[in-house]
């Protein structure tokens, strides 16, 4: 930095001797001592003077700034004048004054005789102390000449002195104003605007005027925060006016005001300093009136008060006037400006009583100042905004305009922040912190909050940061969003996209390496084939498959069938080279046919423009495939190993092509090929658990032709003491599944498995995480027949485990002793399943599992586009039979013994009844008010109320477990079936009435009841269906069944009963076989008969669907199902399913409404999940040009509306207790929370909050979130709605080029 010589002392030093007498000066030394706010002057006097030039000084003392003045000062400096007199004289030194600035000590007439004695400082409460030894240096002028040059030459020293600062502003720490502003542009970090006050410890009242019309009351916003205030009242005041901040209040002329009771805080005792300001926009013309004042008549001035007026005085519209009396002493100040009328002004009056001075202040800055030594302004008045002439006052009228944010202070400010924009001291503190390069590590973060919100209650360092995490359990579900037409015209590809070109997804002919020898004819004379011909390429054969499945349900006639052209050699598209073909339906249009086209998985599907065809095209071209096993055909895997099994090529290859066949290895699968490697066919024998590739090649008029096929090898049986992984390796340690603290975990969200099949030996430990409960779903699935209780669950979650246990993660298993198979087979079906680890121990089968996926998300592999569909998180309550009961549909769940309501119209769930335990069915009486359970544990049953969903009555006490039960359809009896009889209990008293023994000792096994209640069927385990007279007891012929009965149902004429892949019809009246069919499925476990419709409706366990018949047992109609169906019921108008989901293919408990007609449809499906239970966090990944939404539940269940085609994937992150990953949580210091819990209010000032966020938004890591609910919580505008929760102004203002200079001040 640069220092000047001062102006005066370069002038004078110039001068010759004639002029030195005029020019002369004397510096005056201060006695030594130490630094303090006062010293004294070394005696002194003017004799060197006198001697030297013979002639008397003429005497003035200027004192000048050895430093810079970051604060106002306000200096005494003591004198002795006209011989002994003594006198002081105080006089303010504007902050901010750079050094080598000089000012004239306004000694006025005095200064001639004037010999200084000491001089003393003040600054303004809370700023450090100044001293005066080396910040100040006096000089005495002691001729005119001198005093010349030092008003020429002063303006050169201020002038130097600027240009100093100005040189030295290039760093933050002495940059100000618009340098500190052009520091922060660089930076990003705009300084914060203009912003209403917030709390302040030495605030007494504070009024936003921004009060609702309707209320007569003016709120004190210190209320807030202290919860004590200071309210108004208004008279004639206008809210809602256009304010500074919003909204402001309106003053009519001499007719409005704001009263406020008068208070102790209001009194000015003689030593109390105080502030009073406001925003004002006067109105236009020439009027005067108070603003703010508390005072009985300002013009009486024996009454001590204050006020700060508006009006004509000393010649000027709309001058300001500040007015201090204590009824003795009366203090005036002018800001002698005339305050526009299109924009608010600051205005603020200020009383400092540790300096003696009275100040006025406009926009911020100082318009007058003037020392005062005004007494106590204590009075009774009201404290009053604006002024009307009805209170009888000596004013001439009140304030004509508009009002905002007033305040009055117990302090004297001289810093109007932030109403008047950010401080200096504050913006500087801010870029200070922004300005070096922060690691945004949680330590740098921590340091920069506290660094600049300070201190908290007391606390120096009251921020806290913390990145530790707790993993969040997560699931997910894929979804195929699938279109419901194309329009003429309109292209779609397998991944949904619309659009694209079929050159690009299939390619050409030209680039496709094709021999019609290699075509296949397509052998299925459902479709009517156009042009002749039916060959096509091998890999279109399940696609077209697909296709005649899916019109199927249209395709009821015989005469009405899917048109199909297919190869063309001279076709101009894909069918030349066969992987192309043409559709057209009869009955189906164009549009629906490409989007079944599209759903049968089709590359590419075009609804051609201008006809009815569609066009669909795939873009595999392999000529040939190997065929072999059918996949998971062993036990979940593909072949067993120890045993050749044949592969072969199809088609089968013509005579002249030479082939070969190879075995690629990877990982422990190993095989070998039996047999010749050029034959046609060849052997593999699995040598080693694990997966192999087998290759075979073909050469073929000069070209060659491949095929690979991947298959997986599985053990024959795990012996006692084995061990096996995943990928086949045997003999692998349990560390292979990892430990209990990988991946997330939160007892709260384990999969309850409930599995009829599934014997469960300590109730609890049946939870898991869910990919352990797929995995174990997978197992379950894979046992045959199908049966109650085939695997027995010895071990599982334990709370107090101290290994996968404790998660979740490891289950021992165990064939039951009913169950037809070995541990060593249990052990292969549970590496099939793909349980990371499988032990047979010798007692137990042992798995263990990596950690996945913890939550389960279930919900429909496909939807369509304009659907909306019900995704949730399972409950797997294993449902077993459900009822219709008035408006409501009951379900009974045996795994978790509950009873669910739903409403039968709309789905929603209306209640759960928890009721005794393992409940094997459910009825209802007449009027569906009460539904009944029956459980095999208790022996009881259980009525519940359905309009409250509450248990009413348990009784009685029955013989042995339940087997099956049915409500009496006229009388109040429950008919239930028993192992060896047939029992009756009155639903009025829940007692047995009636107890009819089945005959020859036969064990029952299912129950039904004719329409009219008369006769009970039963159908028992040695293969008897016997009948019996409810009411006389007497029991009818006993015909034989060909098979075990899985499933009875009983119409007014015929009675059917179904068995493996078979249904029998019999005539009630003899109980003869009538017809009988063997088309059903595999395991046809539920039956339902509806004679209003006409109608047997079948549960198809194994291949999870609904199949429709007619009354004589004739197959009518087929819908698939996510889940197998436990209960069907079927009124008239609605049929509804009762679907148990499987965890292993994100199937859902859930019911399904069909169609009624023989075109069988799923036209919604009802999760049986509430809408609440456990929070969980929805959302949506979409892939390609996939869309879709979700509703934004936060609960159990969510709903997604699929917008446009392709996959989408529908997450569920669960809440728990901690930080979720890529989370960092601010909060407060311990300190801070004791205090909160020992009653201490812990407030964070709204200052504080904003400063908190802008570092936040600052160094804000890419990917990672600030959680901030704490800091929020105690943030009181917050909560009072005055305050945005992310305040634009506090983020940075990055930008590409260009500089971003601050806004000027303009008009507001």
């Amino acid at each position: 930095m640069i220092s000047y010589p001062a102006a005066l002392d370069r002038m004078a030093g110039t001068l010759t001797t004639p002029f030195a007498a005029g020019a002369d000066r004397l510096a005056l030394p201060f006695v030594p001592g130490e630094q303090s706010r006062e010293t004294r002057f070394a005696a002194y006097d003017f004799g060197e003077h006198r001697a030297r030039f013979g002639t008397d000084p003429r005497v003035r003392y200027i004192v000048t700034a050895r430093e810079d003045i970051p604060v106002e000062v306000t200096m005494t400096v003591r004198y002795r004048s006209s011989g002994s007199s003594n006198a002081s004289l105080s006089f303010a030194i504007p902050a901010g004054t750079p050094a080598g600035t000089s000012l004239l000590v306004p000694l006025g007439v005095d200064a001639a005789t004037a010999v200084l004695q000491s001089v003393s400082v003040e600054v303004p409460q809370g700023e450090p102390p100044q001293g005066v030894r080396g910040v100040f240096r006096f000089t005495a002028l002691l001729g005119d000449l001198a005093a010349l040059l030092w008003v020429l030459g002063g303006e050169r020293d201020v002038l130097a002195a600027q240009l100093n600062q100005v040189r030295g502003q290039r760093n933050v720490a002495a940059a100000v104003g618009l340098s500190l502003d052009l520091i922060g542009s660089d930076l990003g970090i705009p300084r914060f605007p203009p912003l209403p006050y917030g709390f302040a410890p030495d605030t007494i009242a504070l009024y936003h005027l921004e009060d609702k019309v309707e209320t007569p009351t003016v709120v004190d916003a210190m209320t807030l925060y202290t919860g004590v205030g200071h309210p108004g009242s208004r008279t004639n005041a206008t809210p809602g006016a256009d304010g500074r901040f919003g909204s402001g209040m309106g003053f009519v002329y001499g007719q409005s005001e704001i009263t406020v009771p008068d208070h102790a805080d209001f009194a000015l005792a003689a030593a109390d300093s105080f502030t009073a300001e406001c925003f004002v926009r006067p109105a236009p013309g020439e009027w005067r009136g108070a603003v703010l004042s508390k005072h009985t008549d300002m013009l009486d001035p024996v009454k001590p008060g204050w006020g700060l007026h508006i009006g004509n005085f000393r010649g000027l519209d709309r001058n300001v006037w500040f007015l201090l009396s204590d009824g003795a002493i009366r203090t005036e100040l002018f800001a002698d400006v005339s305050l526009d009328t299109d924009r608010f002004h600051h205005l603020a009056g200020v009383l400092d009583r540790d300096r003696g001075l009275a100040r006025l202040f406009v926009n911020g800055e100082l318009a007058a100042t003037q020392a005062t030594t005004v007494g106590a302004l204590t009075n009774t008045a009201p404290l009053r905004i604006g002024f009307s002439d009805n209170t009888g006052g000596g004013f001439s009228s009140g304030f004509y305009g508009t009002l905002d944010e007033v305040r009055i202070s117990r302090r004297a400010l001289t810093s109007f922040a932030p109403v008047l924009g950010e401080d200096d001291t504050s913006y500087r503190h801010r870029l200070a912190l922004f300005r070096r390069w922060n690691l945004p590590t949680p330590a740098n973060i921590k340091d920069a909050l506290n660094d600049i919100v300070g201190e908290i209650n007391g606390v120096p360092r009251p921020i806290t940061v913390s990145d530790a995490f707790v993993r969040s359990p997560v699931g997910s579900h894929t979804v195929t969003i699938r279109p419901v037409a194309l329009r003429p015209g309109e292209t779609i590809d397998a991944r949904g996209r619309r659009g694209t070109t079929e050159s690009e997804i299939c390619g050409t002919i030209a680039d496709d390496q094709f021999d019609p020898r290699w075509l296949v004819a397509y052998d299925n004379d459902r479709p009517a084939f156009t042009g002749g011909e039916r060959r096509i390429r091998q890999p279109m054969r399940r696609n077209l498959e697909a296709l005649v499945r899916l019109v199927q349900p249209d395709d009821v006639l015989p005469d009405i069938r899917l048109s199909v052209a297919l190869y063309d050699p001279k076709a101009a598209d894909l069918r030349a080279v066969g992987r192309a073909v043409i559709l057209r339906h009869p009955r189906i249009p164009a549009d629906r046919l490409a989007a079944l086209a599209h759903r049968a998985g089709f590359s590419w599907v075009q609804h051609r423009a201008g006809s009815a065809d569609v066009y669909a095209s795939i873009a595999d071209t392999s000529s040939i495939e190997i065929t072999g096993p059918l996949p998971g055909n062993w036990y979940g895997k593909d072949i067993p190993v120890d045993n050749p099994i044949p592969l072969d090529i199809a088609p089968p290859p013509p005579g002249d092509s030479l082939l070969r066949w190879s075995v690629l290895q990877a990982g422990p699968g190993r095989a070998e090929l039996l047999g010749p490697v050029t034959g046609k066919r060849i052997e593999l024998r699995g040598r080693h658990t694990g997966e192999v590739t087998v290759k075979v090649e073909a050469r073929l008029g000069g070209k060659t032709y491949s095929a690979t096929r991947k298959l997986s090898m599985g053990p024959v049986q795990l012996d006692a003491g084995q061990t096996i992984g995943a990928d086949g390796s045997t003999g692998v340690d349990a560390s292979i599944a990892g430990g209990p603290g990988d991946g997330a975990y939160s007892p709260e969200y384990l999969v309850t498995v409930d599995d009829p099949t599934l014997e469960v030996a300590t109730p609890g430990i049946n939870r898991m995480q869910a990919n352990v409960a797929d995995c174990l779903g997978r197992l379950l699935a894979g046992v045959f027949p199908p049966q109650p209780t085939q695997v027995r669950l010895v071990e599982g979650w334990n709370a107090n485990g101290t290994g996968l246990d404790r998660v979740g993660r490891e289950l021992a298993l165990a064939p039951t002793a009913e169950a037809p198979m070995s541990l060593a087979t249990l052990g292969v079906l549970a590496h099939g399943a793909g349980f990371d680890h499988v032990e047979n121990t010798g007692t137990v089968v042992r798995v263990r599992h990596r950690a996945g996926e913890h939550v389960e998300v279930g919900g429909p592999a496909e939807v369509d586009e304009g659907s909306t569909t019900s995704f949730a998180m399972p409950q797997h309550g294993n449902p077993v039979g459900a009822v219709r009961a008035g408006s409501a549909l009951a379900t009974v769940n045996r795994g978790r013994s509950t009873v669910s309501l739903l409403d039968s119209a709309t789905g929603a769930l209306l209640g759960t009844v928890p009721v005794a335990g393992s409940p094997i069915g459910i009825a209802a009486n007449a009027n569906g008010g009460t539904v009944y359970t029956a459980s095999s544990t208790d022996r009881t049953v259980t009525a519940v109320d359905v309009a409250t969903a509450k248990v009413v009555a348990v009784g009685p006490a029955l013989a042995a477990a339940p087997v099956a039960m049915v409500a009496h359809p006229s009388k109040p009896w429950l008919v239930i079936l028993l192992p060896t009889q047939v029992v009756i209990v009155d639903t009025s008293s829940l007692a047995v009435v009636k107890q009819l023994t089945i005959p020859d000792a036969s064990t029952g096994k299912l129950l039904a009841l004719n329409p009219s209640g008369t006769t009970a069927w039963v159908a028992c385990t040695d293969r008897t269906l016997r009948s019996v007279a409810v009411e006389e007891g007497t029991w009818g012929a006993a015909p034989a069944l060909p098979a075990v009965p899985l499933a009875l149902a009983v119409s007014g004429t015929r009675v059917y009963v179904t068995a493996n892949r078979s249904l029998l019809v019999l005539d009630s009246a003899n109980g003869t076989v009538t017809r009988s069919f063997d088309d059903l499925d595999l395991f046809p476990s539920r039956l339902h008969v509806d004679e209003s419709a006409g109608a047997v409706y079948v549960g198809a366990w194994f291949d999870k669907g609904v199949e429709r018949r007619n009354a004589a047992g004739e197959r009518q109609g087929f819908v698939a199902t996510p889940g197998a169906p436990v209960a069907i019921l079927g009124s008239g108008a609605s049929v509804f399913a009762v679907l148990r989901g499987e965890p292993h293919s994100g199937g859902i408990d859930a019911v399904a409404t069909l169609t009624t007609g023989p075109t069988l449809r799923i036209t919604a499906l009802w999760p049986l999940a509430p809408v609440g239970g456990r929070r969980l966090e929805w959302s949506v990944r979409t892939a390609d040009e996939a869309k879709a939404h979700l509703d934004g539940s936060t609960g159990e269940l969510a709903k997604l509306t699929a917008t446009s085609a392709g996959a989408v994937q529908v997450r569920a992150r669960a809440r728990v207790d901690g930080n979720p990953p890529y989370t960092v949580r601010i909060g407060l210091d311990q300190a801070l929370l004791d205090m909160e819990q020992a009653g201490t209010p812990v407030v964070i000032r709204r200052g504080q909050y904003e400063r908190i966020m802008n570092v936040l938004n600052e160094l804000h890591p890419v990917g990672v979130e600030f959680e901030t609910s704490v800091i929020r919580s105690h943030v009181l505008e917050l909560k009072a709605g005055q305050l945005e929760l992310f305040p634009a102004y506090t983020y940075p203002t990055y930008r590409l080029r260009g500089q971003h200079i601050a806004r000027p001040i303009g008009k507001d």
